[in-house]
């Protein structure tokens, strides 16, 4: 054999091999290609379902917004009507309260301690009796 014809082997053999090369790196990349389909299918379904979820989420969060807007009024509405009353009431207790130590001065025999005045803890009781 000439070096020519071995040149002309060596040349079909590395063109056999580089075609082999080529089809296995096509059959991969085809693999390659249908599962990035599957992939992106299911990326897809994904993305719809999120998009679900968040349309409810929204939908939830802006009826929590109306309880809360309800229960504040609500609550306003309670603190409103409750206040002038008890604000009254603490009134007349301070004034009877006022009333009754003043009284407590003015009859004999009654200390300090048988009355006590709302600001003041009771005195301590006496064990012995």
């Amino acid at each position: 054999m000439s070096a020519t014809e071995i040149c002309l082997i060596v040349i079909a053999a590395c063109l056999v091999a580089l075609t082999t090369i080529t089809v296995v790196f096509l059959v991969r990349l085809i693999a390659i290609a249908r599962a990035l389909d599957t992939l992106s299918t299911e990326g897809r379904a994904l993305v719809q379902r999120l998009h679900g979820v968040t349309g409810e989420v929204e939908g939830m969060i802006a009826d929590a917004r109306r309880v809360e807007e309800r229960a504040v009024g609500l609550v306003h509405g309670t603190i409103d009507r409750l206040e002038p009353p008890l604000r009254q009431l603490t009134a007349v207790i301070t004034g009877v309260s006022a009333a009754v130590a003043s009284f407590a001065r003015l009859v004999p025999g009654l200390s300090r301690t048988d009355v006590a005045r709302p600001d003041e803890p009771p005195p301590p009781r006496n064990p012995s009796l």
